[in-house]
């Protein structure tokens, strides 16, 4: 059976955004009423990165005191910027997935829905057995996929589908993410009507490019209500 309460945001490639949609996603949802709350299986580059400061705001204050909620949010904290299998390597660490799944189900029994926000793309490797995608199939997770929308996002998010599609799992939807400021129209519009007929996945929508938080989050609004009805479908 499929989890209910949690959901892994994955990516075509690093760098396309996936933090800020995990973010605004969650702080979406808590507007809704859910009880939300976000994890990274594995961090690496620093003990407290980017990733994890932009977590932390939307952590609900009221668990804020639930014992051991740092590690169970991020049951890995690697320094060396690299793929996880290569940062845990360098330091001498194992990456278990049994430690990884105990850490969302922990999460599950006290949230509504758990963001999993991914390291890199669905084929990145968490260790020496296994990717990304593996760890989302073992947990039987259904997935988001951020596309960077530019030049070449075709082919990346249709792999990416594909590439999930042959482990079996549930893709619930795909949300385009304008990472900068300039690019032809034609091809970014065309990006997102061809991914949408040959993937036969939801498109919740395009995150424009913005530079500040609150115009971000005004902009997330309609792809959060996109997600939120499908949820809703699923769990009536």
């Amino acid at each position: 059976m499929t989890r209910t309460r949690s959901i892994l945001i994955t990516g075509t490639d690093t760098g396309v955004g996936k933090t800020i949609i995990c973010r605004h996603l969650a702080v979406y949802l808590q507007s809704r009423g859910l009880n939300v709350i976000t994890q990274k299986w594995v961090q690496t580059g620093c003990a407290e990165s980017d990733d994890i400061r932009e977590h932390n705001l939307t952590l609900p204050v009221f668990e804020a005191q639930m014992p051991n909620l740092k590690e169970l949010r991020c049951p890995y904290s690697l320094p060396y910027a690299a793929s996880p299998h290569l940062a845990a390597k360098s330091h001498g660490v194992e990456i278990k997935a049994a430690r990884i799944e105990e850490a969302l189900i922990t999460l599950e029994r006290h949230f509504d829905v758990v963001l999993v926000e991914g390291s890199g793309g669905a084929l990145v490797p968490l260790n020496e057995e296994m990717l990304m995608a593996d760890m989302a199939a073992r947990l039987k997770m259904p997935v988001l996929i951020v596309a960077g929308n530019r030049l070449g996002a075709i082919n990346h998010t249709l792999l990416t589908v594909e590439a999930l599609a042959g482990r079996s799992i549930r893709v619930g939807g795909l949300i385009f993410n304008r990472i900068a400021n300039l690019g032809d129209e034609t091809i970014l519009s065309d990006n997102i009507s061809v991914i949408s007929q040959f993937s036969n996945v939801p498109v919740l929508g395009e995150m424009p490019f913005v530079t500040g938080p609150e115009e971000a989050q005004v902009r997330f609004a309609p792809i959060g209500a996109a997600f939120y009805r499908l949820w809703r479908e699923e769990h009536q």
